[in-house]
């Protein structure tokens, strides 16, 4: 629909990996400093946000900095923090880090489908707008979940 070739597509993509990858070790600091718990919220919301971008954008020049942030988003909010709030937390850890890797596992099962249906019914950008309110529920709720409870004690 917008005349981008695959190489500038999957450019982005590697640009958001290389990002996600650069920023992981800031963040994991800040995690051992400060908990995971706003990173997960906070990202999620900004990732929501991010789809909406995409959702709206015509231009390569801003696809890639949607990709870019997306990277940041990455980094900020997803395996690495939660797995930190998790073991920070839970009075079981291995147990409850064996039910996320099932879940997350899992989330290809239904999200695939669920996207190919969405594009389906509403094409590719209404999905990404969808796919945004789902993404801001969870950022919500992550917040509201964790709020009030205290960080980690700093290592």
């Amino acid at each position: 629909e917008l005349g981008w070739s695959r190489a500038e597509i999957s450019g982005a993509f590697t640009v958001a990996l290389l990002v996600s990858g650069l920023a992981a070790i800031h963040v994991g600091r800040f995690v051992d400093r400060q908990g995971g718990r706003l990173p997960l919220g906070l990202g999620a919301l900004a990732g929501a946000a991010l789809l909406v971008a995409w959702a709206l954008n015509h231009s390569l020049i801003g696809f890639y900095v949607i990709w870019f942030l997306m990277g940041l988003v990455q980094a900020v909010a997803l395996w690495t923090p939660a797995m930190a709030v998790v073991v920070s937390l839970a009075k079981q850890p291995l147990r409850v880090i064996t039910g996320i890797t099932f879940i997350t596992g899992f989330t290809a099962t239904v999200f695939l489908p669920l996207s190919d249906l969405l594009i389906t019914q509403l094409g590719w950008r209404g999905a990404l707008l969808v796919l945004a309110a789902l993404e801001a529920c969870a950022g919500l709720l992550a917040l509201w979940h964790f709020a009030g409870s205290a960080p980690p004690p700093p290592k």
